[in-house]
């Protein structure tokens, strides 16, 4: 009998420890626009924070809504350049795109059109969870169609996209549709159990093996009431089928999706119009704040090189 409360106790608490990681990650708060600003402020030098704002300030944006086949509406705003280029902006999760303005400065620079998209449960879109790629491949593939529909096919599409996004971004084009001329993915996660793993490994603190149950009854609850299989998640497996452009950048010191990951993908994808840049400085999403320079210049000869032809 003893035993038995022995076992119940410890699966109780398994239990509790993976309902508390399955709501934060399909519930994660949100990031306050405040704290957003913050941390721009914080890892922006003063001239280039000053500069991508004051240029986001007078651009011409129009906000606009995707309806995605979830029943939800995607947030978006356009930019309007070169109509012939476009670029679609993901960003990480807990943020929104008002926040990867980086970004948007970034490709109008190099004139583009840039459509920036806040992911379901995130901004003003809607969505009532987070779901890593697992849906937000499809609402990708709505954008992707919404600027053929508008513009034709016969014009360059490019898909940028950090941490979160960039992870979506790549399960979109190796799991629905290869469909765009370029990826630029910046610190992806290459597989969300292991990224999970990585993660837990540093808070909870416990034995392997109690980690990765309590990762598996995770993505159980998931799968069983929500319906969302992160387990199919797994971006390395499928990232073979991806045959056009991709730019992989990380920064050496990635503090929560390890480099590793980003070098893992590198590796397993295919063909020759791939290329990696991994920066010395910015920690986790934050190459582009701490050496904005080099960071889009590394963008700019990888269009050159692969796109401009």
């Amino acid at each position: 009998m003893i035993i038995l409360y022995i076992f119940i106790f410890l699966l109780f608490i398994l239990l509790t420890l993976s309902l508390y990681i399955l709501k934060n990650l399909l519930f994660n708060k949100l990031k306050t626009d405040e704290s957003l600003k913050n941390y721009n402020i914080r890892t922006f030098s003063s001239q280039w924070y000053e500069k991508i704002n004051s240029w986001y300030k007078q651009s011409k944006r129009e906000y606009f809504k995707i309806p995605s086949k979830f029943g939800y509406d995607l947030d978006c705003y356009e930019i309007k350049n070169n109509l012939n280029r476009y670029v679609i902006v993901l960003h990480g999760v807990t943020t929104n795109k008002e926040f990867v303005k980086k970004f948007s400065y970034l490709y109008n620079q190099l004139g583009f059109s840039i459509i920036a998209v806040d992911s379901r449960h995130h901004g003003l879109s809607g969505g009532k969870n987070i779901t890593y790629g697992f849906y937000e491949k499809y609402d990708v593939l709505n954008v992707v169609n919404y600027i053929k529909e508008k513009r034709g096919n016969d014009i360059i599409i490019g898909i940028h996209g950090e941490s979160m996004g960039a992870a979506i971004l790549l399960s979109y084009a190796s799991m629905i549709e290869d469909g765009c001329s370029f990826y630029v993915a910046d610190c992806p996660y290459s597989n969300l159990y292991e990224q999970i793993l990585s993660t837990i490994k540093t808070t909870i603190k416990l034995p392997s093996f109690i980690n990765d149950l309590i990762i598996r009854i995770t993505f159980l609850i998931s799968k069983t009431i929500f319906k969302i299989d992160l387990n199919s998640i797994d971006i390395k497996k499928n990232i073979k089928n991806i045959k056009k452009p991709i730019l992989f950048l990380t920064a050496k010191n990635d503090d929560y999706i390890p480099t590793w990951m980003t070098t893992e993908l590198y590796a397993e994808s295919t063909g020759d119009n791939k290329e990696i840049h991994m920066f010395n400085d910015g920690f986790h999403a934050g190459s582009y704040n701490y050496q904005p320079e080099e960071y889009i210049e590394t963008v700019k000869e990888f269009l050159k090189k692969y796109i401009e032809k």
